[in-house]
């Protein structure tokens, strides 16, 4: 229900998935091809462009439905607010993080010739990690909407071990690495999803 509540929200809303993912094909492809042919830089752009990409779409995951008193509602009605949070989470990534993620690798195929599963998974796993994290940066800031770029900027140390993940995936082709990589992503979701919730609920005891 939550999730097909938010999916149908944010497709009202196409403009903005649609310059979201054209701004980042955009990106990806220029970047791509402006540097000199170094698999290991394309790499990182691929990352750096996706991360950038996802940031952009979160300037507003939470402050409209703060405005219009959605949020308060999720903490009144008898359904675990913190599953609610998650899955209004999730809902964002499979409309922008799963595009993102495919794109990327159909475009990392085409350019470096890069057809590994592991890529698409490790892709998978970092969009849905920087989205969550992404979350967290948008729920510290809510009620302040003109800090919310700032919050994305001050959340990016927290991107570097997903970094490093999608960097020794995509140059070791390692399926061990990926596991180990699952592994930390399922607790950095779990505690980003419970930062988010607390920040949200503090944000609405004080509003």
């Amino acid at each position: 229900m939550i999730i097909e509540k938010e999916l149908s929200l944010i497709l009202s809303k196409s403009s903005n998935l649609i310059n979201i993912i054209a701004l980042f094909i955009a990106m990806l492809i220029l970047a791509l091809f402006a540097t000199k042919d170094v698999p290991e830089v394309k790499v990182i752009l691929v990352w750096i462009c996706a991360t950038f990409a996802l940031q952009m779409s979160m300037h507003n995951l939470f402050e409209s439905d703060y405005n219009d008193g959605t949020l308060e509602q999720i903490f009144i009605y008898n359904y675990p607010s913190q599953l609610a949070i998650f899955l209004k989470i999730f809902a964002h990534w499979l409309c922008f993080g799963l595009p993102i993620a495919v794109i990327s690798f159909v475009i990392d195929a085409i350019i470096l010739g890069s057809n590994s599963i592991l890529l698409i998974l490790a892709l998978l796993l970092n969009t849905i990690g920087i989205v969550f994290i992404s979350a967290v940066g948008c729920s510290l800031t809510i009620g302040h909407g003109d800090s919310a770029a700032i919050s994305q900027v001050l959340i990016l140390p927290m991107m570097i071990p997903m970094f490093i993940h999608f960097y020794f995936i995509a140059q070791a082709h390692d399926i061990n690495v990926l596991l180990i990589g699952g592994l930390l992503f399922i607790a950095f979701i779990i505690i980003s999803g419970f930062v988010t919730h607390t920040a949200i609920k503090f944000a609405i005891q004080h509003s």
